[in-house]
């Protein structure tokens, strides 16, 4: 095989990889946390809840929801996300990184949806 022609098939076999990891990526979700079992431990771990926002808290740049479902969870949402539509009772599914502040865990949001 010529040098053309295995530079074709290199590309050809590249451009495959690189789509099929693109497809898989897109249809991987995190499973479900309980707020219950998300402890300081797991900084640094990404996990997804969901559940029902029992106060808001509006700051410059973010805002700080406490989402429950049989306990209660802190999320800080930054303003960049363009969430504006969060009160009360609003049920949230949210996807974040859990962090430690002042020895309780809390998590910041990367996607959060509204529902």
């Amino acid at each position: 095989m010529d040098d053309s022609a295995l530079i074709k098939v290199s590309l050809i076999v590249s451009l495959l990889g690189i789509f099929l990891l693109f497809i898989i990526s897109d249809n991987i979700n995190l499973e479900y946390s309980d707020i219950g079992n998300i402890k300081t431990q797991d900084e640094g771990r990404i996990v997804r809840i969901k559940g029902v926002v029992k106060s808001v808290r509006n700051s410059e740049g973010m805002i700080i929801v406490e989402v429950m479902q049989e306990n209660i969870v802190p999320v800080v949402i930054f303003k960049e996300n363009n969430i504006s539509n969060i009160n009360k009772n609003s049920f949230l599914d949210i996807e974040g990184e859990v962090r430690n502040y002042k020895g309780k865990p809390e998590i910041i949001a990367d996607k959060v949806k509204v529902r």
